[in-house]
């Protein structure tokens, strides 16, 4: 089984805002890392499984589902 979380649970702005321009600027949002490290964090326990999902990661296909589910 999995649990998901909202991270702006763990966000420290009135506004709970969870990602913010690029530094360099340009078009786009990036995710903050304080309110994901901060969740993290909070939710973890020994011996569980953090899955991160992110853009340039491996594909998440039934295979690997499965594979995680076992």
């Amino acid at each position: 089984s999995f649990q998901a979380h909202d991270i702006r649970k763990w966000t420290k702005d009135k506004h709970q805002r969870v990602d913010d321009t690029p530094f360099g600027g340009g078009p786009g949002m990036l995710m903050s890392c304080q309110p994901l490290f901060d969740a993290v964090d909070a939710v973890s326990t020994a011996g569980c499984e953090v899955i991160y999902l992110c853009p340039d990661g491996e594909l998440l296909n039934q295979a690997i589902a499965q594979d995680l589910a076992s």
